[in-house]
């Protein structure tokens, strides 16, 4: 490892320095000679902070009085880092009306954010000096983006003309409402609103639907005072979509004093309003706060649920602990439980307010409050899917199309139903995509367009295309691509004339899907337009990638010698074929219709300045390899010493795709290099060979090394060895005791389903040595483990291993996060063994808090006990029907009670007793959690609680009841002790 220089680093940063301003001279010496900067420079950055030599340097020099020449300040000023910018800027504010004004108004276009930001604080300094003409004229200048946000820069130039007042004439500013970019018009509108300039309602009420404009929209509309369209946006807060709702809400809420409390207050009824994301709900409450109404602590309630400040809470936890017995106590349990099971930790609040409230927390409240939760009735819902009667399906199509139910049960009725097949009314799938809750619903809402063919209303889709909803217009655009055959020309052509950005970008994806039918000469003309965004014309590229055609293909190698990056590599990364389902590649034309595609632009950005660009270059010769196209290996052979390990991974994967003629040798030798990236990259490469690859070098490369968690290319790399040729990791590797060389061996014995080495694998379970417990240690997942992999192995063994050692793992999880509750990988494995897996085993894993552990002992009693069905599905019914959670589901709400009970931090007597029947549970994780909320408790419990937790401390079945006991028996005596002492 190489270790970092000081004194080298000074070295090296002077020797750029010199290079870069060399030829610069200050006037120092007593004589006003000009000394070379060289001379200045060098005593100060040779002694300074070696991690920051020219910042440092800069202060010294401006402390010491040295007038520096405007050029090198300008030049400093406009450095990519920050700091040095922040130095120079400090410099250039003591120099004042020296500095010319031309320096900020170059500022003021600048890639980076800071620079920009100094330029504007000189604006609003010297704005009466400052022209308005040239600061109009940058309005029309070509789009320049901002290096890191990506936002036109033009926006900082409207915010310069925001600070000269009234000198700015107010055509321009408002010719700029009507532009393209939504942050052009954004900071149009506020400037205009800042000058009392009232603009019309149909101008501003559709800016409310972008989350750019919204807030300056609201603004404006704010200012119009009595004459607001009020009615109108009261209706868009009843609408559906999230931004409109929201910045709708922040208007009424600056207008209260015009706004009637009536239609308010039903809206604050709402069950869409009550559970947005978006504040609406809080914005409405403030509204009424402002005009003085006393809100109700029901109508405060749903604020515990939308993540706003601690200052926000404080006030309605106050008003919930000042209700004392009036305090709704189900209804905050619910919240509680809701709030605890959505994030990782636990809110302030909860355990502040029942500090106070506890004391009217009966028994009876817990369960009817927990009784059935939101999680049940999705858990239910997710179970009566796998059946799928008549009477499952339409309980389940009830739940999808009922307002009042819980959004994330709506949602999951919903998967279920797509999942069948089942074709909902749309609105409820869009809906439910823009509640945010399942990541995948907008392919949901794409697959039943798809299914519904032309049967789709375009009518009802279209419109969405414009909606500023990260998921929903993403999915909307993906359905319209799958029946973009049932989509007229004209109706795709005239989307492009949109103002709306996402609309135009949509209109260009759907082009590519048309097919034959699409006018290449539109995308030709978009393609060369000077005037389109970088993103469109690389949206231009995907679609020219999809359409897949010879004159589509020529298009994209024209644009492999385009002077922008990001065209070189869209192009690339449209001409490869490497994701059949959502895309077809240029490459289609290849296979398809004999396009020859000519390797000289490809083999010549092989040497692209971008590494981007070289590994897509790379990718394309690698696919066209791969179809028998004759690849020169030189060129490839040359990337293995790239200093990027990427670089030399994706050349080693492309010479490998040669077939026979992979240059093994040269791949081998180039495995001795010293850095352990690129060793690794190679090794990965040649795995890829299958039958062909030369195992015995390659493992000789590992004869005395250990492969981490953190090699995840080598741990790969084994992995497709043991696919390839299992039979000779076997015999090779079968006495090697390296956790990773032991990974691959249980992978082969899992392919060969190899009895003989059933020894090895429980021998690995075990673990007697401890050994791979500390590898596992390091796995982030537990299906990467060693210990996850001998399960596994257990599985695929199932004729002839014991099923003993994996039932013996239900009764402990020995992970952290229920996410990688072993449990899972142990119920996956015995899947295999059938009906050899206990009945009575099964059964209490219907109770379990672990969604998924439930969900996989339903399925295997579904698949080998059915007859269990008959009892089980009238109760999953009647989960979903909103009844209690009974039979052997009930543990589950067990479970909740005593988990809630630790979330309040306090109980009563009654609470308490109730924790402790729990310890004579039947199922261990509600016993193991009773054990934990008494110790969570911390305050004295019965003497016969104790004798039970002495009991559970050497339960014979559950290795969690045990430590967990152990566990809440040293809180408690420890708190003992502590009253002792005092």
């Amino acid at each position: 490892m190489a270790f970092f220089d000081p004194q080298e680093a000074r070295e090296q940063y002077l020797e750029r320095l010199l290079a870069r301003y060399g030829t610069v001279t200050l006037p120092l010496d007593s004589a006003r000679h000009p000394l070379p900067l060289h001379t200045v420079f060098q005593p100060l950055v040779l002694h300074c902070d070696p991690l920051a030599p020219q910042d440092e340097a800069l202060r010294s020099l401006h402390e010491l009085g040295v007038p520096l020449p405007l050029e090198l300040l300008q030049t400093l000023l406009y450095d990519t880092s920050s700091i040095t910018s922040s130095e120079t800027w400090n410099i250039l504010q003591d120099m004042g009306e020296h500095v010319p004004l031309e320096l900020w108004l170059d500022a003021l276009q600048h890639e980076h954010t800071w620079v920009r930001d100094y330029a504007l604080i000189a604006v609003e300094r010297y704005r009466d000096h400052m022209p308005v003409e040239p600061v109009l004229a940058m309005l029309s200048a070509p789009r320049k983006t901002d290096r890191y946000t990506h936002i036109d820069v033009r926006t900082s130039c409207i915010q310069a003309l925001g600070l000269l007042g009234e000198r700015v004439p107010l055509e321009p500013l408002l010719a700029l409402l009507q532009h393209s970019d939504e942050h052009i018009r954004a900071q149009a509108l506020a400037v205009l609103t800042r000058r009392h300039v009232a603009l019309p309602a149909h101008i501003l009420l559709p800016m409310l639907e972008h989350s750019v404009t919204g807030s300056a929209a609201a603004q404006a509309i704010a200012a119009l005072g009595g004459e607001a369209p009020i009615s109108s946006l009261v209706e868009m807060v009843w609408s559906r979509s999230s931004n409109s709702a929201q910045f709708a809400s922040q208007a009424l809420r600056l207008l209260y004093e015009h706004i009637p409390t009536a239609p308010v207050l039903e809206l604050l009824q709402d069950e869409e309003i009550i559970n947005s994301y978006g504040g609406t709900y809080w914005e409405l409450i403030q509204l009424l706060q402002l005009q003085g109404v006393e809100v109700s602590l029901e109508l405060l309630l749903p604020m515990l649920k939308q993540h706003v400040s601690e200052t926000t809470i404080a006030p309605i936890i106050v008003s919930l602990c000042h209700a004392g017995a009036q305090a709704p106590i189900d209804a905050l349990i619910r919240v509680i439980f809701a709030e605890t099971r959505e994030t990782t930790f636990y809110p302030k609040w909860i355990q502040q307010l029942f500090y106070v409230l506890y004391e009217w927390v009966l028994p009876g409240s817990l369960t009817n409050a927990l009784g059935n939760t939101p999680d049940d009735q999705r858990l239910a819902v997710s179970l009566l899917g796998l059946i799928h009667d008549d009477e499952s399906m339409q309980l389940i199509t009830a739940v999808a199309q009922d307002p009042s139910r819980d959004r994330t049960t709506r949602s999951e009725a919903m998967v279920v139903l797509s999942d069948l097949g089942v074709n909902l009314p749309l609105e409820y799938l869009l809906q439910a995509t823009r509640w945010c809750i399942y990541e995948g619903m907008g392919e949901y809402v794409a697959d039943t367009v798809k299914r519904l063919g032309k049967q789709a209303s375009l009518e009802q889709l279209l419109p969405l295309l414009g909606e500023d909803h990260n998921r929903l217009q993403p999915g909307v655009v993906k359905a319209l691509v799958g029946i973009a055959d049932y989509i007229p020309l004209e109706t795709v052509l005239a989307l492009l004339e949109d103002p709306n950005k996402p609309v135009r970008h949509a209109a260009i994806r759907l082009l590519g899907a048309l097919g034959e039918r699409a006018p290449l000469p539109v995308l030709m003309a978009l393609l060369s337009d000077p005037e389109q965004t970088l993103e469109t014309r690389c949206d231009v590229l995907s679609a020219l990638g999809e359409l897949g055609t010879p004159a589509a293909v020529d298009l994209l190698l024209q644009a492999l010698e385009d002077e922008e990056t990001q065209i070189r590599s869209r192009a690339l990364w449209a001409l490869k074929d490497d994701d059949p389902e959502t895309r077809r590649g240029g490459i289609r034309a290849f296979k398809e219709q004999g396009k020859e595609i000519p390797l000289e632009p490809l083999l010549r950005l092989l040497n692209d300045l971008d590494d981007t660009v070289v590994m897509s270059a790379i990718g394309v010769l690698a696919e066209l390899g791969s179809l028998g196209v004759a690849i020169p290996v030189a060129p490839l052979v040359s990337l293995l010493d790239h200093k990027d390990e990427y670089i030399v991974g994706e050349a080693a994967e492309a010479l490998c795709t040669s077939g026979t003629s992979a240059p093994i040798g040269i791949l081998l030798a180039h495995m001795e290099n010293t850095d352990e990236a690129v060793r690794d990259a190679i090794f990965y490469a040649l795995s890829s060979l299958g039958a062909r690859a030369p195992l015995e070098a390659m493992l000789a490369t590992l004869s005395d090394s250990e492969v981490s968690a953190e090699r995840w290319r080598m741990e790969y790399a084994l992995g497709n060895l043991a696919e390839s040729m299992p039979e000779q990791i076997l015999q090779r590797l079968h006495d090697d005791p390296r956790p990773a060389m032991r990974r691959i061996v249980l992978q082969a014995i899992q392919i060969t389903r190899a009895c003989e080495r059933l020894p090895l694998v429980l021998a690995t379970l075990h673990d007697a040595d401890g050994r791979y417990a500390a590898h596992d240690h390091s796995c982030s997942e537990s299906a990467d483990t060693i210990r996850s992999a001998a399960i596994q192995t257990l599985g695929a063994l199932n004729a002839c291993a014991p099923i003993e050692p994996l039932l013996q793992l239900l009764n402990t999880n020995k992970e952290e996060y229920s996410y990688n509750d072993e449990r899972i990988i142990v119920l996956e494995a015995l899947k295999q063994f059938g009906s050899r897996v206990p009945l009575a085993v099964l059964w209490p894993l219907l109770g379990s808090n672990h969604r998924e552990i439930c969900c996989l002992a339903f399925q295997h009693l579904q698949e080998n006990y059915p007859a269990v069905l008959q009892e089980l599905v009238p109760v999953l019914k009647a989960i979903v029907r909103g009844e209690p959670v009974q039979g052997a589901f009930a543990a589950r709400m067990d479970y909740r009670l005593a988990e809630t009970v630790a979330l309040l931090g306090r109980a009563t007597p009654a609470v308490l007793e109730t924790v402790i029947e729990l310890l004579d549970h039947p199922f261990w994780e509600v016993q193991s959690r009773a054990a934990r909320t008494l110790g969570t408790l911390r305050r004295p419990i019965p003497n016969r609680a104790l004798r039970r937790l002495l009991e559970l401390r050497t339960d014979p079945e559950s290795p969690d009841v045990r430590a967990d006991a152990e566990q809440a028996l040293a809180e408690l005596l420890s708190l003992e002790q502590g009253m002792e002492d005092e």
